[in-house]
């Protein structure tokens, strides 16, 4: 379907909203964690799809994954991120997955520069000790971690592109 192109005032925007509930949403599901409203066993396919990347690494050619590759690790990437959604939220957790799904691939293509200059194993680590914050029931120190995860992402793919058109170093 078409896509309008996002002007870079949308694309913070969209970035912003996108640390902002994701990481509320980390922090939802510490919560349902911790009373019991979420089990261990429920949590195990985002812990799945995190050993998944794992078993990706070492990544062929970091500075130009092959397609079929990134295009595996990014699914993955999504299937972590919109699993902490759909568990967050007992009523709205379907909408929650779908949103973060439709977000996730509008900007999936701006995160693979960060890719470029921040390591697979950061991004698996980063996923890991998300998960850890919230198997630790713990949804200031979720909220925290998904939160740097995504902005310093962000943060790191914009300064690659500025790098790539300015042709600085």
């Amino acid at each position: 379907s078409y896509q309008m192109p996002l002007t870079e005032c949308d694309t913070d925007s969209i970035f912003d909203l996108r640390a902002r509930l994701e990481s509320k949403f980390a922090a939802d599901l510490a919560i349902r964690f911790r009373s019991g409203q979420v089990t261990i066993g429920e949590l195990e396919p985002i812990r799945e799809t995190v050993a998944v990347m794992q078993t990706m690494l070492p990544c062929p050619n970091p500075k130009e994954p092959p397609r079929e590759w990134q295009e595996k690790w990014s699914r993955l990437g999504g299937n972590f991120h919109s699993g902490i959604a759909e568990l967050s939220c007992p009523k709205e957790g379907l909408k929650r997955k779908e949103f973060t799904k439709k977000v996730y691939e509008r900007t999936s293509c701006i995160y693979s520069y960060a890719t470029q200059n921040i390591s697979h194993e950061t991004i698996i680590k980063e996923h890991t000790n998300i998960l850890k914050a919230i198997e630790l029931k713990d949804p200031e120190q979720a909220q925290i971690r998904m939160a740097k995860h995504l902005k310093s992402h962000y943060s790191e793919a914009i300064d690659c592109l500025l790098r790539q058109v300015t042709g600085s170093s």
